[in-house]
C-alpha cells in the first residue's frame, strides 16, 4: 500500500510540475510613425467600386525602426470619396524592434479602413513569424492618421 500512495503521490508531483504555464516576456509599449511611398499598377472598376492592387515600401520609427515591403490592396466602395475604403496588406518587415533594438526580419499585417466622410485613416498591425534577433517576436497594436501615419502597440518576444 506504501508503494501505490508514494506512486500516486509521485505522479501528482510531476503533473503539478508539468502543467505550470510558460510565461512570455513582458509586453513592452512601442509607438511612432511611418510614411509610405505606393506604386499601384492595378487598377479596376467593378459595380460601382474601385478596386486598387499596390505595393510599397514603409519606413517606420519609433519603437519599430526598419523598412517594410508590402502588397496591399484597397477597396473604395461606391463613388471615390463617397464611401468607406478598406485596405489589407501583407509583407516583411526588416529592422529592430522594442526597447533593446532587437534586430531581424518578421512578417508584417496591416489593414485599416477609412470611413465615408473621414480624412484619416485608422487600422491594426500585426508582426509575427521573425528571424535572427525577431524570431521570438509577437506585436500588435493600431495606427492612424492621412499619411504619415502614428502607431503604437505592444511588443513582446517569448518562445
Amino acid at each position: 500500500m506504501k508503494k501505490v500512495l508514494m506512486s500516486l503521490l509521485l505522479v501528482c508531483m510531476v503533473l503539478a510540475v508539468a502543467s505550470l504555464p510558460v510565461y512570455a516576456s513582458k509586453p513592452t509599449r512601442v509607438s511612432g510613425g511611418f510614411g509610405y511611398v505606393p506604386v499601384c499598377p492595378e487598377i479596376e472598376f467593378l459595380g460601382g467600386n474601385t478596386f486598387m492592387y499596390c505595393e510599397d515600401t514603409e519606413d517606420w520609427d519609433g519603437g519599430l525602426v526598419g523598412t517594410a515591403t508590402t502588397k496591399y490592396w484597397v477597396i473604395f466602395h461606391g463613388e471615390l470619396g463617397e464611401g468607406p475604403a478598406t485596405f489589407s496588406s501583407k509583407g516583411q518587415f526588416v529592422g529592430s524592434v522594442g526597447e533593446d533594438g532587437e534586430q531581424g526580419t518578421a512578417e508584417f499585417q496591416v489593414t485599416g479602413i477609412l470611413k465615408a466622410g473621414a480624412e484619416q485613416w485608422q487600422g491594426t498591425w500585426w508582426m509575427g513569424q521573425g528571424t535572427e534577433g525577431l524570431e521570438n517576436v509577437h506585436a500588435q497594436g493600431t495606427w492612424e492618421g492621412s499619411g504619415p501615419f502614428t502607431y503604437e502597440g505592444l511588443v513582446h518576444f517569448a518562445p
